[in-house]
This record gives structure tokens, C-alpha cells and sequence, in this order.
């Protein structure tokens, strides 16, 4: 083996440790004995992705191509990148790619149906995880994946499935859990939620999607003070955290903590399909002014209500199962 052999191989060790700063170093040092790596040029923009540098990793993988574009890997690589860009369409063509070289290549069918949900061709995506499914039948990201187009297209006990085959096949897969956490609300299902959302947490206490999956769960089950401990969690990992900041409104108001509960509620108008966000000509008011002797107009929105995470969609999880 070769000195710069050698070096790729450590930095693929320690990358595959999840390592990717430390590996990304080892590749560049390779880079500046030998600019023309293929392969150092590859693994630095795939190191480069997963530490969210996405416009520097994009550049590398797109020099690897140069020297080499008949590798199928590569152009997963790019695809992923481009993904990450909020690059749908472009992301799909790298898949194709990549698929026409090697079409038995399940990590690209895998992310060409990531992608697919993306555009919202569900039907598509469903056929393009199957395929992943049928070269990989052990690819559990593909199943969860395949549960997010199914929820998509309104079958959610055919996601529930999707996401029990992918969790007894990698019991460790937060997005699962989390994904099917989001989905059994819909169905009633309270305590199940609970349990999947905390399966979730217990695998990634970070997650704040998770924590304010919980908080939904809670308040369905009336446990409202709990929920609210939940929403706080969620937004103390996610400052800015908009749902978890509405739902905690709701919570306040219901226990009767009214200034606080209040205050929060101004968060409706930025949900992703605002409440209450009337055009008027007269100031809106927020409890800070005295209003004796003026007229105060109140008006009743029938949606109301604690509003679930968008459920288990892939692109909340576009760094899993990458190759």
C-alpha cells in the first residue's frame, strides 16, 4: 500500500467513525500531494456535506466527476448536495445518473424517491423505494422513506406498516419512530404516539421534533402540564421553534396562564398556514395597552387547536442513510 493509499484509508476509517471534520483534514492533505485524487476529491465533498459546508462539498464532488464521471457513487454524492440546496429537480437528475451507470444501485433508487417527495410525486417515489427495496430488501431508510409518500398520499396505515418493517429491521432508526410518532394522532392511537416519540428521544434527546411530537401526544392524552414541559424542550433545542411555540401558547391558556399564553400566541401568524393574519387598518392588541373606553373587536377561528409537525416528510432527514 501506497503513503497515499495509506492516508485515504484513515481518513475513511475515521470518517465512517462519523469523524468527518478529522477525515476531512487526512483528504486534504492527500489533495496537496496529489490534486487529481479521484477519490480524496469524492470523500472530501461527501465529509464537506455532512458538516453542512454544502457549496464547498458540491465543488469537490463536481472535480471528482471531471476526472471521472462514470462512477455511480459520485453522482449519488452530488445529488445529495444538490438535495440539500433545496435542489429537487437537479438532485433527481444526479440520481438518474447515477442509476443509468449502475441500476442496481439501491442507495440511488433510495434517494431518487427522497427527491420524488420532494417534487411530490408520491406515486413515483413509492416505486422508486420499492425498487431500492427490492435490490436491498434490509434498507430500512427505504422503508421509512416509502412510509412518508404513503402518509403523503393519505394511507397511513399503510405508512404505520412502512415504519414498524423499517424499525424491526434497524431498531435504532430515530426518523422512524419519530415519523410514525407524527402519523398516529391522525389515527387515535395517543398512547402509541407517546411511546414512539419517546423511543425517538431516548435515541436522540436532541431531537426537538421529537420532543414536540411528544407535547401533541401528551395534550390528546389531557396530560396538558406535561405537554407544555414537551413544547419548552422542543424550543429550547430549536429556538424559533414555531409550532412547539403555538402548541405552548394553547397549553398556557388552557392551564390559565393567561399572560404568558398570550403572549405566545402571536406565533399563529407565522405557522406555516398562518391563523388569525387579517389585514386591518387598526393596531392589533397585545394586552400592553389600556383599553378602557375603546372598542376591542374579537373574532373566532374554528382551526384553532394543537397543530401536529408535518409528518414524517424525508426531507427533515436528508443526511440518513447517504452512500
Amino acid at each position: 500500500m501506497s503513503e497515499l493509499e495509506a492516508s485515504l484509508s484513515q481518513g475513511l476509517a475515521l470518517h465512517r467513525l462519523g469523524r468527518p471534520d478529522e477525515a476531512a483534514r487526512i483528504y486534504q492533505d492527500v489533495l496537496t500531494r496529489s490534486p487529481d485524487n479521484f477519490d480524496a476529491l469524492h470523500l472530501l465533498g461527501v465529509a464537506a456535506l455532512q458538516s453542512g459546508r454544502v457549496e464547498f462539498g458540491i465543488a469537490s464532488i463536481r472535480k471528482a466527476i471531471e476526472l471521472n464521471g462514470s462512477v455511480a457513487a459520485v453522482h449519488v454524492s452530488l445529488g445529495n448536495g444538490l438535495r440539500d440546496l433545496g435542489r429537487p429537480l437537479d438532485a433527481l437528475g444526479s440520481y438518474d445518473t447515477a442509476i443509468s451507470l449502475d441500476p442496481d444501485n439501491a442507495q440511488a433508487w433510495h434517494n431518487r424517491g427522497n427527491a420524488l417527495v420532494d417534487l411530490g410525486r408520491d406515486e413515483a417515489a413509492i416505486g422508486s423505494f420499492d425498487q431500492a427495496l427490492l435490490l436491498r430488501p434490509d434498507l430500512a431508510e427505504a422503508y421509512n422513506g416509502r412510509g412518508s409518500a404513503l402518509w403523503r398520499l393519505k394511507r397511513p396505515d399503510d405508512a404505520i406498516e412502512s415504519y414498524d418493517r423499517a424499525i424491526a429491521l434497524r431498531p435504532d432508526l430515530v426518523e422512524a419512530y419519530h415519523n410514525r410518532g407524527n402519523i398516529l394522532p391522525y389515527l387515535n392511537r395517543f398512547d402509541e404516539a407517546l411511546a414512539s416519540q419517546d423511543n425517538a428521544i431516548a435515541l436522540r434527546p436532541g431531537l426537538a421534533e421529537a420532543n414536540s411530537g411528544r407535547g401533541n401526544a401528551l395534550w390528546e392524552l389531557g396530560r396538558p402540564e406535561e405537554a407544555l414541559l414537551s413544547y419548552q424542550r422542543a424550543i429550547s433545542l430549536r429556538p424559533g421553534y414555531t409550532d412547539a411555540y403555538w402548541n405552548a401558547s394553547l397549553c398556557m391558556l388552557q392551564l390559565g396562564h393567561f399572560a404568558q399564553g398570550w403572549r405566545l400566541f402571536k406565533w399563529r401568524k407565522q405557522l406555516a398556514e398562518p391563523m388569525g393574519s387579517r389585514v386591518s387598518p387598526r393596531p392589533s392588541w397585545l394586552g400592553e395597552q389600556d383599553i378602557s373606553g375603546k372598542t376591542l373587536l374579537l373574532y373566532w377561528n374554528k382551526d384553532w387547536g394543537i397543530r401536529y409537525s408535518s409528518a414524517a416528510m424525508p426531507g427533515s432527514w436528508r443526511h440518513a442513510a447517504r452512500g
